[in-house]
């Protein structure tokens, strides 16, 4: 059997599969990074780091810890009415509760993904007590 004719449709699969803590393409990605382009990237991207976040670092799939603090710190910010500043143009309370009611089921499930049960052993006092 000849390799290179099985490596194009082993790419193609392990292409297919969706990473641990990918976000399913259910309209996510048009949603929330719709709403982070209209009212967030002009002071949290392109250069332009306001507070220390860069959202242009932001990515969709919330694997890493560093990912899911990101995503916390904005949904944090935005669900309580904090951003965008009352300076700056807002969008309607419906349209940020949109926002964030598009994070929050995946902002939970990548929080569970990386929590770790760790199972040890009772020392001689516990399991005395036990």
């Amino acid at each position: 059997m000849n390799v290179f004719r099985i490596l194009p449709f082993a790419w193609m699969i392990l292409i297919a599969l969706p990473a641990r803590g990918a976000v399913a393409d259910d309209g996510f990605q048009a949603h929330v990074f719709g709403f982070l382009d209209e009212h967030c990237l002009e002071c949290h991207g392109d250069g332009t780091t306001k507070a220390g976040l860069d959202l242009t670092k932001i990515r969709p799939a919330m694997s890493s810890a560093e990912q899911i603090n990101l995503w916390t710190r904005v949904y944090d910010r935005v669900s309580k009415g904090e951003m965008p500043p009352k300076k700056r143009p807002r969008p309607a309370a419906e349209k940020s509760a949109a926002f964030a009611n598009w994070i929050r089921p995946h902002l939970t499930a990548a929080d569970r993904a990386q929590r770790e049960v760790v199972q040890r052993r009772l020392n001689r006092e516990e399991y005395q007590n036990t």
